[in-house]
């Protein structure tokens, strides 16, 4: 059943909100709930190959294995855009992960940009899929990645 405005706005900033606690905490296995069946996640790292991932289960194997070098790690939610219609949405995230690697004893952090396609199921909203692009990091060999080929409506590509 389709909220108010306000009311899926609310509902979608805390998706955002849960999806950092989750990869924050590093718990993985929580990341099934937020998503929808059959969601893609499609990561734009720039200084790396293209990857496409089938699922919050994959993605949860992945990012975990990628993340095992840093004793702190934070998701921080900087600014979100969003567009609803009935039980379908898009959006645009800004955010930052704060890092530090225990091996070098530094702080590397990043910046991405996610588009994302929401859909509601069962009255909560979920990811239908996610597009997420490298914009810069800090630390040893920090990089500016420079603007995305777009910042357009908050949608993802292939929509």
């Amino acid at each position: 059943m389709a909220g108010t405005d306000t009311d899926d706005v609310v509902a979608l900033g805390r998706l955002y909100a849960a999806y950092a606690d989750v990869a924050s905490r590093r718990a993985w296995p929580e990341l099934v709930a937020l998503f929808a069946e059959g969601a893609v996640i499609e990561l734009e790292l720039v200084t790396s190959p293209n990857r496409t991932i089938d699922g919050p289960v994959a993605l949860g194997r992945m990012v975990g294995a990628a993340l095992e070098r840093f004793d702190h790690f934070t998701v921080v939610p900087l600014n979100h855009v969003l567009d609803i219609s009935g039980d379908t949405a898009t959006g645009r995230l800004h955010m930052c992960e704060v890092r530090h690697d225990r091996v070098s004893d530094s702080w590397q952090n990043a910046f991405g940009l996610y588009h994302d396609r929401f859909v509601r199921l069962e009255g909560r909203w979920r990811f239908a899929h996610r597009h997420y692009r490298s914009l810069a990091r800090t630390g040893p060999g920090g990089v500016v990645l420079g603007p995305p080929d777009r910042f357009g409506p908050p949608e993802c590509p292939g929509s």
